[in-house]
């Protein structure tokens, strides 16, 4: 998300619609655009403390040792999948 806007040299305003913390590293790296906040629909202003506590290396170390399993009841997972499946539907600027 960081290098898509420098895609967009000529666009003053983007809409974030993910975790709002992306904001501040979006200004520090392109100080002269204006980055929204889109609101979430319970308005919490897409504010996710567990993105702040995982970083990718966790994540390379949970998946290197096959660590910290997660179970889930299948409806769960069929809606996770239903969300993911819609976000890639969307087209990307590649």
């Amino acid at each position: 998300m960081l290098s898509a806007v420098g895609r967009y040299p000529d666009a003053k305003t983007f809409i974030i619609a993910t975790e709002e913390a992306m904001i501040h590293q979006l200004q520090k790296r392109y100080p002269g655009k204006e980055f929204v906040a889109a609101d979430g629909c319970i308005g919490c202003r897409l504010h996710c403390p567990y993105m702040k506590v995982t970083g990718l290396q966790d994540v390379y170390f949970s998946l290197a040792d096959e660590r910290f399993e997660i179970e889930l009841d299948d409806d769960v997972i069929e809606g996770a999948r239903r969300a993911l499946d819609r976000m890639l539907a969307v087209p990307r600027d590649d």
